[in-house]
């Protein structure tokens, strides 16, 4: 019987997830599936020009401070929640690409993206409450084997399926501007407006300051 090499399950993985995300093309930047994922509301000025995610001088600054703190400035898999001339990604869209990504590290760039991120991973109580047959303290994306693009239920993918179902009796816990959290396995980190902060020394300072929370 003949074997999967890694590198040929690591273009199946590779595949299934470029597949599973196709319809969400116009709201990525960076690269599919990368251990650090970036999060920002509205497109700055040069992203209004040429409509593309993440080509602006914050990213020219993300990576140099994902290089600094050892993660590789290629390293990000970036998510522009309102591109020009489109609708927002809706909580579920928003949850869905990071599950799909599956990345260690969730940043998100300002007050936008942090309110949506805070409503797209329903965290209640410090954990993820998760959909029926996934275990608490896992990620959808590894319980499930989506990653591969291969695991799905009535023709739909199960990370859309499974919706994390707060439970009343949680208490939420707010994903606060600076303060690092850790959610089942995976670091999550909101900015303030890393955009703006670029034209301030006092607020650059304090972006990099937040930014050295995230570990390898």
């Amino acid at each position: 019987m003949p074997t999967i090499k890694q590198t040929d399950l690591a273009s199946l993985v590779s595949a299934g997830i470029e597949h599973q995300l196709q319809p969400y093309t116009p709201f990525i930047a960076g690269q599919i599936a990368a251990e650090v994922m970036l999060i920002k509301g509205l497109p700055g000025k040069t992203e209004q020009v040429n409509g593309t995610p993440f080509s602006g001088e914050d990213r020219i600054a993300l990576e140099a401070a994902l290089e600094a703190l050892g993660w590789g400035s290629a390293n990000w898999t970036g998510v522009l929640l309102e591109p020009v001339g489109l609708p927002a990604l809706a909580e579920e869209q928003l949850r869905f690409i990071v599950e799909v990504n599956d990345p260690e590290v969730v940043v998100a760039l300002d007050d936008y993206a942090r309110q949506a991120l805070q409503q797209a991973m329903a965290i209640r109580g410090g954990a993820l409450d998760t959909g029926e047959g996934v275990e608490a303290g896992e990620s959808l994306a590894t319980t499930t084997g989506f990653a591969a693009g291969l695991a799905t239920t009535a023709g739909e993918p199960l990370a859309a399926q499974a919706l994390y179902s707060p439970s009343e009796a949680d208490s939420p816990t707010t994903i606060q501007v600076g303060e690092l959290l850790n959610i089942s396995g995976r670091q999550i980190l909101a900015l303030d407006d890393f955009a703006s902060a670029l034209s301030d020394a006092q607020s650059k300072q304090s972006a990099w300051a937040q930014l050295k929370q995230i570990r390898r």
